[in-house]
């Protein structure tokens, strides 16, 4: 069984609302033969960031929600998120990867 974790830690009360919503949005979204939901600016760089250290790393993880404001939550094992988060730690801070 894979752990989750996030790219900002820190729990919001708003986070369980704001999951039902995204995913009430794809499912309405999917629905209606919509092909493409357009992300938010944020959610565009964090997808970025994702995927350029998920190809950097290697790492086998799954993005599981982007949210609109740019936070978002992956899984894997603990040996794949300890790389992928020191990939994005390092992002984050502008030294640019491993």
């Amino acid at each position: 069984m894979g752990i989750m974790s996030t790219s900002q830690p820190g729990a919001t009360g708003n986070r369980a609302a704001a999951r039902v919503a995204c995913s009430l949005l794809l499912l309405a979204a999917g629905c209606a033969g919509i092909e493409s939901i357009e992300l938010t600016g944020r959610q565009g760089e964090a997808w970025d960031r994702f995927h350029d250290c998920q190809r950097e790393t290697g790492a086998r993880v799954t993005l599981k929600q982007i949210e609109p404001g740019g936070r978002f939550v992956y899984s894997g094992s603990r040996y794949e998120l300890n790389r992928m988060k020191a990939c994005l730690d390092a992002r984050r801070s502008g030294s640019g990867g491993l």
